[in-house]
């Protein structure tokens, strides 16, 4: 999704796809970062990722061009900052996830010593302040350091992760039919809230710290974490029984390098693929975006195989020495 999102976005600005899954990919991230890293005892939440994404963040550092007065931009983290050092700007998405995991750690932390009797709902009802926060904080020119503003959505999402995280893996293991019910029902209403809503329907760019509507961001988030979720699972379920080109091994390689996917589809993307295609083909955007996603897709899993030999730590991974 977010391959082909640059592809609209390079040839449809304002396009609603993109605008839709500028709005998804990101909750769905956060969503399953609370999912994931967390055992469900709140003073146990994992700390490994976190350090990860902060020490990701430093290495890619080396990708901009070196000077004095990028130095501070880099600094700052926020993705207008990083945008000004010529670097990555995709690397907001690890200053916003390092300090959302900081939040969370340390609601969970003052759950665990309240002794309430359910920590897990108790930690889901704490993303409403969080959510709150995130949004009524005034806008910078620049943006908050480390994507503080920004970090506080993300942390609601990563603690709603956390509270449903029992009932995703009850869907999960839910009779197929249920399944493909809760996702149809999930796509009808991302459908309802986006496509249909036509030009109401308003740019919603996160790393920015905007959110147009602030009952269609929820309810598009909402539904169209679940619509990929549930499309997720279907898909386990049938590579799990053998049928091909499915495969349980594949799945879990490219779920383990969605960091590295992010980070390294874009500027081949629109700098090298789409400038190509468009050397031969002039048809529809959505086919040429379809066309580059699928080439980029396949780039971005090359170079991530290449770096995880060599220098894994540029995906966020840091084996321990043998």
């Amino acid at each position: 999704m977010v391959i082909l999102k640059e592809g609209t976005l390079n040839l449809r600005k304002g396009d609603v796809f993109e605008q839709r899954e500028n709005k998804v990919q990101d909750r769905i991230d956060r969503y399953r970062e609370g999912h994931h890293h967390y055992s469900g005892d709140p003073g146990s939440y994992d700390r490994q990722p976190g350090n990860a994404y902060v020490q990701t963040f430093a290495i890619w550092f080396s990708y901009a061009p070196f000077s004095f007065e990028n130095v501070p931009r880099f600094l700052y983290g926020s993705w207008q900052a990083l945008g000004q050092a010529g670097t990555l700007t995709s690397l907001w998405y690890l200053s916003a996830f390092f300090v959302a995991r900081i939040y969370c750690q340390i609601l969970a932390n003052v759950v665990s010593m309240t002794k309430v009797k359910n920590e897990n709902a108790a930690l889901g009802l704490l993303a409403i302040p969080m959510f709150a926060v995130g949004v009524l904080l005034p806008k910078l020119e620049y943006g908050y350091p480390w994507c503080l503003d920004v970090s506080f959505v993300a942390a609601g999402f990563m603690l709603l992760g956390i509270a449903l995280r029992q009932r995703l893996l009850i869907l999960a293991q839910a009779h197929g039919l249920i399944l493909i019910f809760v996702t149809l029902s999930s796509a009808f209403v991302l459908i309802c809230g986006t496509i249909v809503r036509g030009d109401a329907f308003e740019l919603v760019l996160m790393c920015g710290s905007n959110y147009g509507n602030l009952f269609w961001f929820f309810v598009n988030a909402i539904s169209g974490s679940l619509l990929v979720l549930g499309v997720s699972m279907l898909i386990f379920r049938v590579s799990r029984e053998g049928v091909h080109p499915f495969s349980t091994w594949a799945i879990t390689y490219v779920g383990q390098h969605t960091l590295g996917i992010f980070l390294l589809h874009k500027n081949f993307q629109l700098d090298i693929v789409i400038p190509w295609i468009h050397t031969w083909l002039q048809g529809p955007a959505l086919l040429v975006a379809c066309i580059a996603t699928v080439i980029s897709f396949i780039q971005a899993l090359l170079l991530c195989a290449i770096i995880e030999r060599y220098v894994p730590q540029l995906l966020g991974q840091f084996p321990k020495e043998q």
